[in-house]
């Protein structure tokens, strides 16, 4: 995941081909959250390697390493769309909500929610 999350697009698709070249096309498939197996073990499940090597320093060194990597893409990605998408009070008070409602609510639907009301939001100050 790590790994996944330093690379671009969505993470999803990337630890879906990460588990294909660990274990193969059941690796894959089992790393698909929609599958229905996906946490049975059994042919192609990579979870006994990562056991295997949950220990290894050098693995946990990386992993770390490339965590804090995707943490620091992470922030830099948001200071440019915060550039380009927050330019004026109404904007800023938008982002500052949302900011304050992601780390308040605990709900799984909270930024689907949060995307369709901050439009709904914007619609309304531009008069459309």
């Amino acid at each position: 995941m790590a790994v996944a999350l330093i690379t671009p697009g969505p993470v999803v698709i990337t630890a879906v081909f990460i588990g294909y070249l660990v274990c193969g096309v059941l690796g894959g498939r089992d790393r698909w959250p929609g599958h229905l197996h996906a946490d049975l073990p059994g042919r192609g499940d990579p979870r006994p390697l990562v056991h295997r090597h949950r220990g290894d320093l050098s693995i946990r060194a990386f992993t770390r390493g490339a965590t804090a990597a995707a943490a620091g893409a992470i922030v830099g990605a948001t200071i440019v769309l915060a550039r380009q998408a927050i330019f004026d009070v109404p904007t800023a008070l938008i982002a500052v909500l949302s900011l304050v409602y992601l780390s308040r609510l605990k709900s799984r639907l909270k930024e689907p929610a949060l995307v369709l009301a901050a439009a709904a939001v914007g619609l309304a100050i531009r008069g459309v």
